[in-house]
């Protein structure tokens, strides 16, 4: 963020002091370096790669380890849901430096519902640039990146639909789905439906009338 030298409703952009980005890097990315800033300027980024107002980082996706200190004015809760988006669909992890202004809207349902860590500093954060310290609490949010499945299971009960017609109706493409047939161990007459095994039971069977699987198949009552 750029620098401001007092807090002033001005500009809402304060540069943060190297040492908590460094403490930050330590604490949860072993040392490995920021990749992006989303909310910096030229001058200032804390990262490899940034993110100025004019290349707007919340319209951005975000990638690798992530450090952002956004404005701290009214869009502050749009940074941090953005934040909490981003790690929730596993892009990457982020560490914020927010104020810390827990009766906020955004603290409770963002904050508190999905940060990995929340530290408070003890005392005030003396922005870059500034000739006093923040007239404010400032607090350091982790939101780790969500550990995404490689594969996914689906499983079905009972289904008279073909295993490629389930696969086709989930989205999944040729050859990165496998059918697994396991017998079932619930009691047959207590299915609530039976089929007679010696038939296709598929969707085009089901859609036609004088299919043998409509007169074989019956519903259980009881």
């Amino acid at each position: 963020m750029t620098d401001s030298v007092h807090f002033t409703s001005d500009s809402d952009e304060w540069e943060t002091p190297d040492a908590i980005v460094q403490w930050a890097n330590e604490r949860w990315i072993d040392g490995a370096g920021f990749d992006l800033d989303p909310a910096a300027t030229d001058a200032n980024a804390k990262a490899s790669t940034w993110f100025t107002k004019d290349t707007d980082g919340l319209s951005q996706s975000w990638f690798g380890h992530v450090w952002c200190n956004p404005p701290y004015g009214r869009q502050v809760g749009h940074w941090v849901e953005k934040a909490a988006a981003e790690a929730a669909l596993g892009r990457c992890d982020v560490v914020m430096l927010l104020p810390a202004r827990v009766d906020t809207v955004w603290w409770h349902d963002l904050v508190l519902a999905y940060a990995t860590a929340v530290v408070f500093f003890k005392g005030r954060v003396k922005f870059v640039g500034a000739e006093n310290s923040a007239p404010f609490p400032s607090v350091v949010v982790y939101f780790k990146a969500r550990e995404q499945p490689s594969s996914a299971s689906y499983f079905t009960s009972a289904t008279l639909l073909g295993p490629e017609y389930i696969a086709e109706t989930l989205g999944l493409a040729d050859g990165t789905w496998k059918y697994i047939d396991l017998p079932s161990t619930f009691p047959v007459a207590n299915r609530p439906i039976n089929y007679a095994p010696v038939v296709s039971m598929n969707k085009a069977a089901l859609d036609d009338p004088d299919s043998p699987v409509r007169a074989e198949m019956h519903i259980a009552s009881g």
